[in-house]
């Protein structure tokens, strides 16, 4: 789910709630909904984000001496670009 799906539905149950087709109790249902909707995206990121990693680490080249050595670096190194890349998101 893209940011913009999630933006999408999130529009959804705002329309829906002004336009009385989707009624909750409470206002802190209406945002555990959309809330919901935030977390199945972070979710959805972080499986496609590790799904991507396994498969780097499945296919990392295994010729010569010390190639476990590399491929923990280079984690450790494309690990530490993704936590800056979030750190400028927020």
């Amino acid at each position: 789910m893209t940011k913009e799906a999630v933006a999408e539905q999130a529009r959804e149950i705002v329309r829906g709630i002004r336009d009385g087709t989707i009624t909750f109790d409470t206002e802190e249902e209406a945002v555990a909904a959309i809330g919901m909707l935030v977390k199945k995206r972070e979710y959805e990121s972080a499986a496609e984000l590790l799904e991507g990693l396994s498969h780097w680490i499945l296919t990392y080249p295994r010729a010569g001496d010390g190639w476990s050595e590399h491929l923990i670096g280079d984690l450790c190194l494309t690990l530490l670009k993704l936590l800056e890349n979030f750190g400028q998101l927020g």
